[in-house]
């Protein structure tokens, strides 16, 4: 009979082991799965974060970019200004140097009469 209740106990004890193993088992799966929830919802929220920041700086980049296309197109219209004056200034320049080549020949001409008279 002791055999018996011995035999009968090691069962007992491999099916509560087992009993044990299983729910422990269980409870790994459990506390793995929300571990890796957990996990991911970091992951998640940090690539979130750091999208953020990414369109943040971008956003900051697009108004820098913007702020200095409309500088650029103020200095662009500067020089065409300039340019603009300049092109005047050089025609009027050409005017007079015209003038003065003719007024220049008028002489010439003027005091070549005087000495033939």
């Amino acid at each position: 009979s002791s055999g018996i209740n011995a035999e009968y106990g090691e069962t007992t004890n491999r099916d509560a082991v087992l009993e044990e193993n299983r729910e422990l088992r269980e409870r790994y799966e459990e506390y793995k799965e929300k571990y890796n929830i957990a996990v991911s919802d970091r992951i998640a929220k940090e690539s979130y974060v750091r999208l953020q920041e990414d369109y943040y700086k971008s956003l900051k980049r697009g108004e820098e970019l913007s702020e200095r296309c409309e500088n650029s197109e103020a200095q662009i219209q500067q020089l065409k200004d300039q340019i603009a004056a300049l092109t005047t200034e050089s025609s009027t320049l050409k005017q007079e140097l015209s003038v003065r080549k003719q007024v220049a020949e008028t002489e010439k001409e003027l005091k070549r009469v005087a000495r033939d008279d």
